[in-house]
């Protein structure tokens, strides 16, 4: 799958998420990675994710069970889902909730037969919020509910 880093969106092909990117985010000032299609805004962005990704230091560690992370979302993540037991994820069509944005979109293209034409919207289960972009919404939980 071709998935635009920045405003989520998914092409058929790679040329078109290429072009997409040259169009729509400037291209050319960004900071490309070598070993994946990522681009960063900065040389520091790009590095932190060359080592969290590509190098594969698991630096981020859990205290409840000792299981390491790349990152310190991911680890955040971890923790609201199997420690917390939280799922913010909510269907927009049934009670399924989940902790991963990403299960719901299978949920839904599964059991509603809707195909992603839409950009979801993510809806905090621990609060009113709402949020369009998945790193918002990510943002949000580890910085608002940890």
């Amino acid at each position: 799958m071709n998935f635009c880093q920045q405003c989520e969106k998914t092409f058929k092909s790679h040329r078109n998420l290429i072009q997409h990117r040259k169009t729509i985010h400037d291209l050319a000032k960004l900071c490309m990675c070598d070993y994946c299609d990522y681009s960063a805004k900065t040389k520091g962005q790009l590095k932190t994710h060359v080592k969290n990704i590509h190098i594969g230091l698991k630096n981020f560690i859990c205290e409840q069970c000792d299981k390491a992370f790349k990152t310190k979302q991911h680890l955040s993540q971890h923790i609201l889902a199997i420690h917390d037991k939280k799922r913010p994820f909510k269907c927009d069509y049934c009670e399924f909730a989940t902790s991963q944005i990403g299960n719901v979109q299978e949920h839904v293209a599964t059991f509603h037969r809707i195909k992603n034409k839409r950009k979801f919207k993510l809806q905090c289960g621990l609060c009113p919020k709402s949020f369009r972009l998945k790193h918002h919404f990510i943002q949000h939980i580890t910085s608002s509910h940890e």
